[in-house]
């Protein structure tokens, strides 16, 4: 895959993730839940969007890290939430499959 496709992969996966979170029930778990999933699932792509104008190497190099790390954090979340049912009857495989293949970073194999 090329940059490109990287960016709108990630970028479909932070529009999923506020599609999902929307589902969430408006209680303080659901406030708190949905904030960090919010948080660090739309920070992914981001991050990755501000890696392409990087001024250095080093420089691309962390913000990538840093999408790894929001992505580990993320899924983290997801697991959480499909394990305390937060959103009933809702299939979760797409959100987990991609958060694992983030932080595998098969997403920019190619």
């Amino acid at each position: 895959m090329d940059k490109i496709d990287i960016q709108k992969r990630t970028f479909k996966f932070g529009t999923e993730i506020i599609n999902f979170v929307n589902l969430f029930p408006k209680t303080p778990a659901g406030f708190a839940l949905g904030n960090q999933v919010v948080r660090s699932g739309t920070s992914i792509g981001a991050n990755i969007f501000e890696a392409q104008s990087a001024g250095s190497k080093k420089d691309f190099i962390y913000c990538l890290t840093i999408s790894l790390k929001e992505s580990r954090e993320t899924k983290y979340w997801i697991e959480l939430a499909k394990k305390t049912n937060i959103v009933v009857n809702f299939d979760y495989t797409f959100l987990i499959t991609e958060a694992e293949e983030i932080i595998k970073r098969e997403f920019i194999k190619k």
